[in-house]
């Protein structure tokens, strides 16, 4: 009948069935969501805490294992791989305060400073444990990007940058002002409160 086993298969549907994408930006997000989580569960539910780090640790030692898993399809498979890694990294850091964390931000400093205005709140966060010449590679980026940011909001009435494609660009003004805020807190001399 259909629900005989064959093959190991019943042949009925199943819907706990899940089917993921394997994108090695995606866990790297994943990864810094856990890490971040086991800080918030810490003292709440430590077991819970205990296992959303390990996998944390897991996802990202597996993930330098080999080479990067670039499967892109839409929205669902995770951002920019450098912007993803950064933010494990940082996450990762902030919770277990182990080095290699540390180097990992440094290392990826060369690709993430061209994108510096898409990676600037995991950079500002990132900024006080690193080294002291790495602070002073953030404040160059950051006068670069008041530049640009200034150049930007010049284009109309209200202040802040617009798109010009669907949806109004509410996301990139709330970004905008985000990363402002983050930056202000480094820099209030390059970053004036004016612009959060």
């Amino acid at each position: 009948g259909p629900d005989e086993v064959k093959d190991g298969r019943s042949g009925v549907k199943d819907d706990r069935w899940a089917f993921t994408n394997l994108s090695t930006p995606l866990n790297y997000g994943s990864a810094a969501a856990l890490a971040g989580a086991a800080r918030a569960l810490k003292g709440f539910d430590d077991p819970l805490a205990a296992k959303a780090l390990g996998i944390a640790e897991k996802v990202w030692d597996d993930e330098h294992s080999h080479a990067p898993n670039l499967f892109r399809h839409g929205n669902v498979t995770g951002g920019d791989l450098d912007s993803e890694e950064l933010s494990a990294a940082v996450e990762l850091w902030k919770t277990t305060h182990e080095p290699k964390y540390v180097k990992a931000v440094e290392d990826l400093w060369p690709r993430i400073a061209p994108k510096f205005i898409f990676n600037a709140q995991w950079i500002a966060q990132a900024a006080p444990f690193m080294p002291a010449d790495f602070m002073a590679r953030v404040k160059a980026a950051a006068v670069a990007y008041k530049a640009q940011a200034d150049a930007l909001t010049a284009k109309n009435p209200y202040g802040v940058p617009i798109t010009e494609g669907g949806w109004a660009g509410n996301g990139t003004i709330l970004n905008y002002s985000l990363t402002n805020a983050a930056l202000h807190k480094l820099f209030p001399d390059v970053i004036g409160k004016e612009m959060v």
